[in-house]
């Protein structure tokens, strides 16, 4: 995944798209910083959670841009966002995510929302292809 970033940031700047360049030099830099603090390597997965995190600040700063009026801001981060977005593995729609939580509830047992933790913690593999917030509200949903 590290390579490929590389590779994009390459054709980015051969390209002259400046908005790509930024943004995957932000999104490298990102992982640098985290490997650091990690004092190793990044496997993919480290870097996949490094990108929803990225898309999630993303998300957020334009909810407050549009708050503010600032509909400028909003649009480059929207680019920015979809830029993230290329890198990120196939989405899961709502129907494969809540067949993935039934099936989870039905491997856990679980009966209660007490049982949440167990349930969540099976469906982890699903961080970078499903936004877990709405796989927890849909674990919710099932054992209320």
């Amino acid at each position: 995944m590290y390579l490929r970033l590389q590779s994009e940031l390459k054709q980015a700047m051969l390209a002259h798209d400046e908005m790509r360049r930024d943004t995957i030099r932000l999104i490298i830099a990102a992982c640098k910083f985290q490997s650091v603090s990690l004092e190793g390597e990044l496997s993919d997965d480290d870097i996949v959670g490094i990108l929803v995190k990225e898309k999630k600040v993303r998300q957020q700063s334009i909810e407050e841009y549009r708050l503010g009026g600032r509909l400028d801001l909003c649009d480059r981060e929207d680019r920015e966002m979809q830029v993230i977005s290329t890198f990120l593995p196939q989405q899961l729609s709502l129907e494969e995510i809540e067949i993935a939580v039934r099936v989870a509830v039905k491997e856990t047992g679980a009966l209660t929302i007490k049982d949440m933790g167990r349930v969540m913690a099976l469906l982890s593999p699903l961080k970078g292809k499903a936004d877990m917030q709405i796989v927890s509200a849909k674990v919710k949903q099932i054992l209320s």
